[in-house]
C-alpha cells in the first residue's frame, strides 16, 4: 500500500553527529523531535550522503531538479519554464500520485 502521505525533511543544515550515540548529552536536545521521526518504523534516513552544494539554495534546486549543483540555477535558466526537470522530486511525487505542496 501507498502511503497516503510523505514528510520529507530536508536536513541540510541538520549534521549527523548529534544523533551519534557519543553526543547524546550535548546532543539530545538539538534532535529530540528528528529522533522521533527516525525511531517510527514507517522511516528511513541514510548517514551517507554528500552535501549538495554550498548552502540552501543549490540544496533546494538539487532536490527539485535532480541535478548536481553546476553555477547553473535552474529558477533563472528559460527551459526552467517550460517543463518539469524529470528527475527532480516534484514530477516523481506527482507520478506516483501525491500532491506536491511546499
Amino acid at each position: 500500500d501507498q502511503p497516503q502521505s510523505i514528510n520529507l525533511v530536508l536536513g541540510e543544515s541538520y549534521g549527523l553527529w548529534p544523533f551519534l550515540a557519543e553526543y547524546n548529552d550535548p546532543g539530545a536536545y538539538l534532535v529530540e523531535q528528528g529522533r522521533k521521526y527516525a525511531a517510527s518504523p514507517h522511516a528511513m534516513s541514510t548517514q551517507l550522503a554528500l552535501a549538495q552544494g554550498t548552502g540552501t539554495m543549490p540544496a533546494i534546486n538539487g532536490l527539485l531538479t535532480g541535478m548536481p549543483d553546476t553555477g547553473l540555477y535552474p529558477n533563472y535558466e528559460g527551459e526552467s519554464f517550460k517543463e518539469p526537470y524529470g528527475l527532480g522530486i516534484g514530477p516523481v511525487m506527482k507520478k506516483l500520485g501525491y500532491k506536491t505542496v511546499f
